[in-house]
C-alpha cells in the first residue's frame, strides 16, 4: 500500500471466491494496475511460506498439548 500510495479509503471491498479472497482497491491514477498486482502477487509469495509455517508450528503445539492432557 505504501509502495503505491493507496490508502484504506482506497479498498472498496473484499469477496470470497472458494477458498481465494479478492479485494477491490481503487487505484489512484497515477500508477498502474498490472503494477500493484505484481507487487501485492510479490509480497505474498514470500509471505506465504512463513505464515503457512507458522501455522504448522501452532498446530504441532497444540496437537503435543492434547496429547500430554489426555
Amino acid at each position: 500500500m505504501n509502495n503505491h500510495n493507496i490508502s484504506p479509503t482506497n479498498v472498496r471491498g473484499f469477496e470470497r471466491k472458494g477458498a481465494d479472497v479478492l479485494i477491490r482497491v481503487a487505484v489512484p491514477g497515477e500508477h498502474a494496475k498490472t503494477d500493484i498486482a505484481r507487487t501485492f502477487d510479490n509480497s505474498y509469495e514470500k509471505a506465504l511460506p512463513e505464515s503457512t509455517a507458522q501455522v504448522l508450528l501452532t498446530a504441532e503445539r497444540q496437537n503435543k498439548q492434547e496429547f500430554i492432557d489426555d
